[in-house]
């Protein structure tokens, strides 16, 4: 993993990059792409906390909150490509002191090909190594 940073308010937003992947903390203009995603049922069903059919509002909302979780420290959420495309997203979320959970989604045509156990890799080492977390 080489992490690269920019500036975002009081805690810089970090780019992880693996074999074959690029981790960058998302932005409003992902939730086209991440409601396209999920508008796969085999996708959104695998999904503890999203609708089905997605709601593009709701999704646009969501995605606009995620550069303020990651400044505050509660979430830290990753757009996974694969040659500059979005191919899902991975995330620590629900982060209270040392501890939070890991998740991940991927467009259909990604699975079965180690994508998420190395997005998952890539964050759970940021975790442990920029953001202090025990486990």
């Amino acid at each position: 993993m080489r992490p690269s940073a920019a500036n975002t308010g009081n805690r810089p937003a970090v780019t992880l990059t693996t074999d074959r992947l690029a981790l960058r903390p998302t932005t409003p203009a992902d939730a086209q792409r991440a409601f396209e995603i999920q508008s796969d049922w085999d996708v959104t069903r695998m999904l503890r906390m999203a609708q089905f059919p997605p709601d593009p509002d709701d999704m646009t909302g969501w995605f606009g909150e995620h550069r303020q979780e990651w400044i505050a420290g509660t979430a830290f959420r990753f757009a996974i490509e694969r040659r500059g495309r979005m191919i899902g997203l991975v995330d620590l979320d629900e982060i209270d002191g040392e501890e939070g959970e890991l998740g991940y989604w991927l467009e259909k045509p990604s699975w079965g090909q180690g994508y998420a156990f190395e997005a998952a890799q890539a964050v759970v080492s940021f975790a442990f190594e920029q953001l202090g977390s025990r486990g």
